[in-house]
């Protein structure tokens, strides 16, 4: 695997366990954050067990090649969801750089991955 991609590779998967841990946890930031967004705590607690599967998906696929491609697929999918979240079911134009910047990480990711394989 690419020096850039193990980076890449990391940095997601480091913030997407945060991420997906502090959905999991219930944190109430994230428990208001999906009730503004109207979605049930299901979907919360689904959410963040996907972005931790991914993450650590990610973060064994540096060390087992090919494992990586799979993690970085879930995040891309997750964030797809996210994007569609602030841009279409309830749009806040702020809050959509994020996870727009985190979609193109994780295709750029998935691409870097699989070019190593």
């Amino acid at each position: 695997m690419s020096t850039a991609a193990d980076v890449l590779a990391g940095v997601l998967g480091l913030l997407f366990l945060m991420a997906g841990g502090t959905k999991l946890a219930g944190m109430r930031m994230q428990r208001d954050n999906f009730r503004n967004w109207r979605y049930s705590d299901s979907v919360r607690v689904f959410t963040g067990a996907w972005e931790v599967v991914g993450a650590a998906l990610l973060l064994i696929g540096i060390a087992v090649h090919g494992v990586g491609i799979a993690g970085a697929a879930l995040i891309l999918v997750a964030m797809v969801g996210a994007v569609y979240t602030h841009l279409v079911r309830v749009p806040e134009p702020r809050a959509l750089a994020a996870p727009a910047v985190l979609l193109g990480a994780s295709a750029v990711a998935a691409a870097l991955l699989a070019a190593t394989l």
